[in-house]
C-alpha cells in the first residue's frame, strides 16, 4: 500500500489532547487523540509505501478522505458519529476557535420565519458600504484584518447572503483565501453563476441551506419581494437545488444545511429529506435544531407577530428523538451521507461571529443579543480580554466535533470514538 496526505487537510496541534484535523472537501473537523496526530502529522505529501502493519491504520483513515492510497484504492466511507479519532477518556475542548464567522453583507434576499441572524444584520444593514473603494475594488479591509486576527481554522463567509453580493464575496475570497480555508454559507438564491470560477479557483465550500426539497420550503424560507429581480427563480427551494446541482457540476465542495423547526422535525419529513438529497449526489448533510430559550423566545414572539406565523416555529420535544431515529438507521444500512446535528440551545456563546464592518460579536448568556467583543471602527477591544475567556469553548467544541451529550452521554465513550489502530512498536512514516 501506498499512502500520501489529501491535499485539503489541515492540521493543528492542541496541547490539551493531541490535536485538529480539518477535512475541507468533507466540510469535517476531528479531534485527533495524541498517537493518532502524530500520524497524521507524519502523512508523505507524495505517494510513498508503508510496511503491512500500517494497512490497518491508514485505510481508516483513507476512509475519512485524511489521506489517499494507491494499491488499494480506498474509497471514503459515510461517518455521523462523533469526530473524535482514537482513543478519549473525556470529550475534546479547544482553547482556540475552529471557525470564524464573517458577514460577507448585511442584506438577505430571504425571510426565514426563524432567523435569529437578523438583529446582527439590521444594526448595520444602512450603513453597509459599498461606495469607498481600494483600487477598483469594496474596502472590506476591517472584515479581513479582524478575521485574520482570530486563531481559527476556517474562516465562513455568510450574512445575510454572499449571493446577492457578489463583489463583496470576491473580494472576501481573495483576501482571505490565501491564508485559510473558506466556507460560503448561501440559500442558493442569487448569482452563484459570478461566483462559482472563484469558488473553483480558491477550493471554497459552499453549504447551501434547504429545509424541504417540497415547496413548503418556500414557506419557510420566504423570498423577500425587494430582491425578486436578482434571480430568475421565484422560489427558494428552486434556487437552492440550482446551486446544489451547479456546484456538484463543478467539483465544488458542497453540504447541505437544514435548520429542524416546528414545521419540519418529523422522522418521515427528515427521512424523505434525507433520501432526496443522496438521489441528487449530496454526501454532507447538517442538521440545525431551531433554537429555544428566553432570548430566543421573545424573537420567536416577535417574528410571528410580525410575519403573521401561526403557531411556534420551535420544534416539538420528541426532536431528538426524531434525529436519532434517522442517524442511528444511517448508521446501521451504510447509508451513503454524513449527517451531523448541531443544538447550541445551552451554548449561545459558543460562536464567533465578525459582522459586515469588521467588529468581532458573539451571542451572551446574559445579554439581550449579540455582545460585542472588539469594535473595528475604534480599533479598541470591548472588553475582549474578559469576554474571550467567558466564550464557552466547551460548547464550542461540541458545535464542531459534533457531539450532542443528550444523546452521547448514556454511552461509552470509547465505544462511540472512531478507532484508528496504530502499532506499538512500529513508526509512522516520516515527511
Amino acid at each position: 500500500m501506498k499512502v500520501r496526505r489529501s491535499k485539503n487537510v489541515k492540521t493543528r496541534d492542541d496541547p490539551g489532547f493531541g490535536g485538529i484535523v480539518y477535512v475541507h472537501h468533507r466540510n469535517d473537523f476531528f479531534a485527533a487523540s495524541l498517537d493518532v496526530y502524530h500520524v497524521i502529522r507524519s502523512l508523505p505529501y507524495e505517494f510513498t509505501e508503508v510496511p503491512p502493519d500500517w494497512y490497518p491504520t491508514y485505510s481508516r483513515l483513507a476512509g475519512l478522505g485524511i489521506c489517499e492510497t494507491l494499491d488499494p484504492v480506498l474509497e471514503e466511507i459515510p461517518y455521523s458519529g462523533p469526530s473524535f479519532l482514537g482513543k478519549f477518556q473525556e470529550v475534546p475542548c479547544v482553547d482556540k476557535p475552529l471557525v470564524i464567522n464573517c458577514f460577507t453583507t448585511a442584506y438577505c434576499p430571504l425571510s426565514c420565519i426563524y432567523c435569529h441572524a437578523d438583529d446582527l444584520m439590521k444594526e448595520y444593514r444602512n450603513s453597509e458600504n459599498d461606495i469607498n473603494t481600494v483600487n477598483g475594488q469594496i474596502d472590506l479591509r476591517n472584515v479581513i484584518s479582524t478575521t485574520l486576527l482570530v486563531p481559527a481554522m476556517v474562516a465562513v463567509l455568510t450574512g445575510g447572503d454572499p449571493l446577492i453580493k457578489p463583489e463583496r464575496t470576491i473580494n472576501l475570497v481573495e483576501g482571505l483565501g490565501k491564508h485559510m480555508p473558506l466556507v460560503v454559507d448561501t440559500s442558493g438564491y442569487g448569482e452563484i453563476d459570478k461566483l462559482l470560477p472563484i469558488f473553483h479557483d480558491y477550493d471554497v465550500h459552499v453549504r447551501v441551506s434547504l429545509d424541504s426539497l417540497s415547496k413548503e420550503n418556500d414557506q419557510w424560507r420566504i423570498i423577500n419581494p425587494k430582491y425578486r429581480s436578482i434571480s430568475a427563480y421565484s422560489s427558494s427551494r428552486e434556487s437552492a437545488l440550482r446551486t446544489i446541482d451547479m456546484c456538484l457540476e463543478k467539483g465544488v465542495g458542497l453540504t447541505v444545511q437544514t435548520v429542524v423547526h416546528s414545521k419540519n422535525d418529523k422522522y418521515s419529513q427528515l427521512l424523505d429529506l434525507r433520501d432526496g438529497l443522496i438521489n441528487l449526489g449530496v454526501k454532507n448533510w447538517v442538521l440545525h435544531i431551531a433554537i429555544s430559550g428566553g432570548l430566543a423566545r421573545k424573537k420567536e414572539m416577535a417574528v410571528q407577530k410580525s410575519r403573521k406565523v401561526r403557531g411556534s416555529v420551535l420544534p416539538g420535544n420528541n426532536v431528538r428523538p426524531e434525529i436519532w431515529k434517522l442517524i442511528d438507521e444511517t448508521i446501521r444500512d451504510d447509508i451513503n451521507i454524513d449527517i451531523r446535528c448541531t443544538d447550541n440551545n445551552s451554548t449561545p456563546n459558543s460562536v464567533l461571529l465578525i459582522n459586515s464592518e469588521g467588529s468581532l460579536y458573539t451571542e451572551g448568556l446574559a445579554h439581550n443579543g449579540k455582545v460585542k467583543l472588539f469594535d473595528a471602527k475604534t480599533q479598541k477591544p470591548c472588553q475582549f480580554r474578559e469576554m474571550w475567556a467567558s466564550i464557552d469553548w466547551l460548547g464550542h467544541s461540541r458545535r464542531y466535533l459534533n457531539w450532542n451529550p443528550w444523546y452521547y452521554n448514556h454511552k461509552d465513550l470509547e465505544k462511540t470514538c472512531y478507532l484508528v489502530p496504530v502499532p506499538k512498536d512500529e513508526k509512522s512514516i516520516e515527511i
